[in-house]
């Protein structure tokens, strides 16, 4: 019995307050230019290509890093191993960039509906 009037009392409270929540001001939304599916788009887009870019850069330096390191190594088995540490490393960095381009641009194409478009 006691739940039961607890309960009462909490319904009533809640009915009696509604009057209150109807009384709050709610502001206008602000005024600007709405974001739409297209805009988010070409804002990932841009960033996506942008990282692409620079890892794509960075890829090549470590590339040329390498092949500057295995033409100066010499006879130096060391110097040998290290450069071809950084080319193997440079050349899984590249795979690793197309995957994330394709995975990404996967995701892009399931959203928006447009696949294979800049």
């Amino acid at each position: 019995m006691n739940k039961f009037l607890l309960g009462l009392v909490m319904i009533g409270l809640l009915v009696s307050f509604q009057h209150v929540h109807a009384a709050v001001y709610v502001p206008p939304p602000p005024e600007g230019i709405a974001i739409t599916l297209d805009t988010i788009m070409i804002i990932v887009n841009d960033i996506v290509t942008r990282l692409i870019e620079i890892a794509g850069v960075v890829v090549v330096g470590a590339l040329v890093w390498g092949g500057l390191m295995w033409a100066t190594a010499g006879s130096n088995e060391d110097r040998v191993t290290k450069a071809k540490a950084v080319i193997t490393g440079a050349l899984w960095g590249a795979l690793v960039i197309f995957g994330v381009f394709v995975i990404i641009s996967t995701i892009r194409g399931l959203v928006t509906g447009r696949f294979f478009t800049g």
